[in-house]
């Protein structure tokens, strides 16, 4: 941002976000879920790509030639799609980002659409934000007591109205 008083529009952000670290959303959930199906086997087949994110092989297809430019994956046409280290090393990241925050809306009482909603927040978060819902987390779970308290708080505010 050129002024910290500069205020823009969520996609404003989004695109200041894009330019800093080049990836869309799109082209983290398509690195995340690589990085899900990587970890059982060490290499990923288009199909099951295509499978996972319910999406056709052509459209895995075209976003695979961008990752590959970025250096984060290297495939064979119609065929197994492997990681490159800065790819595993992202990948890594972002689902450990993804199970994060779905550790946290739990901890705080989120119980319907979570993985929605953390498809919603994780694309948005600055790594300070990120990394201060981790450690909050954290001391959540580190502190049990603590969390219990904030449970009992949030049922007792469970029954007004916001």
């Amino acid at each position: 941002m050129k002024n910290p008083h500069d205020f823009y529009t969520a996609r404003g952000y989004e695109n200041i976000n894009i330019k800093a670290q080049g990836l869309t959303a799109s082209m983290e959930d398509y690195l995340e879920m690589i990085t899900r199906l990587y970890q059982e086997k060490n290499h990923v087949k288009i199909t099951e790509l295509s499978s996972a994110l319910n999406v056709s092989p052509s459209a895995v297809s075209n976003m695979l030639r961008k990752l590959h430019a970025k250096g984060y994956v290297k495939y064979q046409p119609y065929g197994i799609v492997y990681l490159t280290k800065n790819g595993e090393e992202v990948g890594d990241f972002l689902l450990k980002r993804h199970e994060i925050l779905s550790v946290f809306l739990k901890l705080i009482g989120v119980k319907n659409n979570i993985h929605y909603d953390v498809e919603r927040i994780e694309h948005n978060l600055s790594k300070e934000t990120f990394k201060a819902f981790f450690r909050l987390a954290k001391f959540f779970q580190d502190n049990p007591t603590i969390l219990k308290k904030y449970q009992d708080f949030n049922l007792s505010l469970e029954e007004k109205e916001y």
